[in-house]
C-alpha cells in the first residue's frame, strides 16, 4: 500500500505508474490523479502539446507507421468504415489537403497520373518527376515548338491513344497551348533543337 501525495488516499501499488527514479519505482501520484493533471495541463496549453505530439510522433514515426499498419489489418473492413466516415464528416479539411498536396507535388501527381493511363491503356512504360525535371533542363526549360518560355507540360512525341509508351525518351516539353494544337499528330520537336 502507498499514499497518494496529492489526494493523501493510501491505495495498493498497482494503482502508481512506474518511476525508475523513485526509492520504489513508483510514481508519488496515484494514475487517477496523474491523469486529472495532465489532462488540466492538456486543456491549457493545447498548442504546445499539439507541437509535442507532432515531434514525438516525427521521432517515433515508424514505429507508428507499424502500429497503425497493424490496427488498420486487424479489422480492415472497421478501418475503412471508420476512415470513410472521417471524411465524410471532415470534407473541408480533406479537399484543402487534397489541394495543398496536388500544389506541393505537382510534378510527381502529373507522373503518377500518367503512368497509370498509360498502363491501363496496356503500353507501359514509366518516368519520374526527377526525370522530367531533368529532362525539361535539358532543354533550357522552353516550349520546343514555340521556343518561349511557359510551364510546361508533358507532351508524348508518340501518343498514348496511338501505342505510344510513357517512358522518358517518348516525351517532349510543350506549353499548353503547343500541346493542345498538336492534338493526336506524330511530331518530334526534339529534332528541331540543336543542344
Amino acid at each position: 500500500m502507498k499514499t497518494c501525495s496529492k489526494c493523501r488516499e493510501t491505495k495498493p501499488l498497482e494503482d502508481f505508474g512506474k518511476n525508475k527514479s523513485r526509492p520504489d519505482g513508483k510514481n508519488p501520484w496515484c494514475k487517477v490523479c496523474n491523469s486529472a493533471s495532465a489532462k488540466r495541463y492538456y486543456h491549457k496549453n493545447p498548442e504546445r502539446m499539439k507541437e509535442r505530439r507532432r515531434e514525438w510522433y516525427q521521432d517515433n514515426i515508424e514505429r507508428e507507421r507499424a502500429k497503425a499498419k497493424d490496427r488498420y489489418w486487424a479489422d480492415p473492413e472497421a478501418s475503412r468504415e471508420k476512415n470513410k466516415k472521417w471524411k465524410s464528416e471532415n470534407s473541408e479539411k480533406v479537399k484543402a489537403y487534397q489541394r495543398e498536396y496536388v500544389r506541393s507535388n505537382l510534378d510527381a501527381f502529373r507522373c503518377y497520373n500518367q503512368n497509370r493511363r498509360a498502363r491501363l491503356e496496356g503500353n507501359g512504360g514509366s518516368h519520374t518527376a526527377e526525370q522530367w525535371q531533368l529532362l525539361c533542363e535539358s532543354f533550357g526549360n522552353v516550349c520546343l515548338c514555340c521556343k518561349e518560355e511557359k510551364p510546361l507540360t508533358v507532351d508524348h512525341v508518340v501518343p498514348i491513344s496511338k501505342g505510344g509508351t510513357n517512358d522518358i525518351w517518348n516525351l517532349q516539353p510543350l506549353c499548353r497551348g503547343c500541346n493542345s494544337s498538336r492534338g493526336t499528330q506524330i511530331i518530334d520537336y526534339r529534332q528541331e533543337i540543336e543542344l
